[in-house]
């Protein structure tokens, strides 16, 4: 009988021990704070990107159009390498643009992530949407995960940055001369 009732004792503490570990609180304060620090810096950085408006392509694609369609004699070398640079431009300006939407589309992805980690911390969710268990070192895992995915989309603004500051730089003088020309040819066929 003694061995039964310390059987008993011993299996009613260790319940106890489980339930008292299983109800025990989980404090994310600190992911959600690193989460909330990381939709901020994206935040900000999609504002640099928004703020930046590309050149007008469309402005040298009718200048293009323009002279090709009015320029009536034959064309000097020069003029010829002026009018492939500008088009090469307008291309350039495409890519940009395009970049520009995927790097849109990464970080509505990324916020989105980051918003439905917030939600399952706060909420104290035993399991995510994918049905992991949440647990200190899984939500670690996930806010390092997703720093470092900001981080790459982070990178990659500034490289598209860059290279608009410089492509834009560099379209500058040419689009003047090819307005130049188009402004030309208007005033001669008005002629």
């Amino acid at each position: 009988m003694r061995n039964s009732s310390f059987f008993g004792v011993l299996v009613l503490g260790l319940l106890m021990a489980v339930f008292n570990a299983c109800s025990e609180p989980r404090d994310f304060t600190k992911h959600l704070r690193a989460l909330d620090s990381l939709q901020t810096t994206l935040t900000n950085t999609e504002a640099e990107l928004n703020a930046v408006l590309l050149f007008p392509k469309d402005s040298i694609t009718a200048d293009l159009q323009f002279i090709q369609d009015n320029y009536g004699k034959t064309m000097q070398l020069p003029m010829a390498k002026t009018l492939l640079r500008a088009g090469s431009f307008r291309d350039q300006l495409q890519q940009l643009d395009q970049w520009k939407e995927n790097l849109h589309g990464r970080r509505e992805k990324l916020s989105n992530e980051m918003t439905a980690l917030h939600q399952t911390l706060a909420d104290r969710a035993t399991h995510d949407a994918k049905n992991h268990e949440v647990t200190m070192l899984y939500a670690d895992s996930l806010v390092e995960e997703l720093a470092v995915a900001q981080q790459f989309w982070h990178t990659k603004v500034n490289e598209w940055l860059i290279l608009e500051s410089q492509l834009s730089k560099d379209i500058k003088p040419l689009n003047d001369s090819l307005h130049h020309w188009a402004d030309s040819l208007q005033q001669a066929t008005r002629k």
